[in-house]
């Protein structure tokens, strides 16, 4: 064989090896490429509301055990109570102060016809009953500043015979006397009817004065307040 086809023969040989040699490989580089991360989604901070609220109510719960026990309320007869018994017969329009203590088992009663005196009471809770020589009793009624009085008296033999009630009203003051009077003894005198004039009176504290006072459309009965000395007579 020539030259030339040992030539030809070594080029095809060297290009069917060519065609089957694998690609060259490439060098991987050291450094890794960043791969850019996913960000997290900032986390929602939820405030204590249902914690506070807890707190809260636990406080005023704590608030309410400690609180003081209510103070309870006032005896519902003790107290002084002020009223008129109407038309007693031979004594007309009385007005009475009943100041009661221990609970609604003791009456002081106080007027200006009757003096001044104490009675032992029975109480049942509800009313109050005591004897003077007359059958009294007192109810308070719901409002606490008023109570139902009642006094009854056979009379001697059905003469003087009565039945009264009235309401009687709590006093804040624990004990009532006549307004700017000053009177020896619990007696109101009475004053004397002027002859042929009538609604005019003799001054009770005066007897030779020779002016009258006027009473006229005053019942009998009725206390009143001679201007002169302030103090208290009762119309004839």
């Amino acid at each position: 064989m020539c030259a030339f086809g040992r030539f030809c023969l070594i080029c095809s040989a060297l290009l069917l090896t060519a065609h089957r040699l694998p690609a060259p490989i490439a060098e991987e580089s050291s450094t890794p490429v960043p791969q850019q991360s996913a960000k997290p989604k900032p986390k929602r901070i939820s405030k204590p509301k249902a914690v506070n609220e807890n707190a809260e109510g636990a406080v005023t719960s704590q608030k309410r055990m400690i609180a003081p026990a209510a103070t309870p309320n006032q005896n519902r007869f003790d107290g002084t109570w002020m009223g008129t018994l109407n038309n007693l017969p031979f004594a007309g329009n009385v007005d009475f102060t009943l100041v009661v203590t221990a609970n609604g088992t003791s009456v002081t009663e106080k007027s200006a016809n009757f003096g001044t005196n104490t009675f032992e009471v029975n109480c049942d809770g509800s009313t109050m009953k005591w004897e003077t020589g007359s059958s009294w009793t007192l109810t308070p009624i719901g409002d606490g500043q008023t109570a139902l009085v009642t006094c009854n008296n056979g009379g001697f033999f059905g003469v003087g015979a009565f039945s009264l009630s009235t309401v009687f009203r709590r006093s804040t003051v624990t004990q009532v006397a006549a307004p700017a009077v000053t009177q020896t003894g619990n007696t109101v005198p009475v004053a004397k009817a002027v002859p042929n004039k009538p609604g005019f009176v003799y001054n009770p504290f005066q007897p030779n004065s020779r002016v009258l006072l006027d009473v006229r459309g005053k019942p009998s009965g009725t206390k009143l307040i001679e201007p002169g000395s302030g103090k208290l007579f009762v119309v004839p």
